[in-house]
């Protein structure tokens, strides 16, 4: 059960990732409010604190391009992170 939570979560966090990325990448900014609150609540709900705390962030100043692309690179650690964590926690 906790493999599968856990893959679950990594997949959704990657997907997820990939559309806050394009979101920035073409300064669409529904699209990184929506990636940022999914990874905000998806990923909090499994442990994933740091990647949730920064998702919160992006996603409250998600209209200002500034501060969202100075976010960015901490989102990126953090994600990459966060999967190394869960994938260390999954059974072999």
């Amino acid at each position: 059960m906790l493999d599968n939570l856990l893959g679950k979560a990594e997949e959704s966090l990657a997907t997820r990732m990939e559309d806050l990325l394009r979101g920035v990448e073409n300064i669409d900014t529904a699209l990184i409010h929506e990636a940022a609150h999914a990874i905000k609540g998806s990923s909090g709900s499994v442990f994933g604190t740091r990647i949730s705390y920064i998702a919160a962030e992006i996603d409250t100043k998600h209209g200002d391009m500034e501060i969202v692309a100075q976010l960015m690179p901490r989102a990126e650690v953090a994600a990459s992170e966060t999967i190394d964590c869960w994938r260390s926690k999954r059974p072999q």
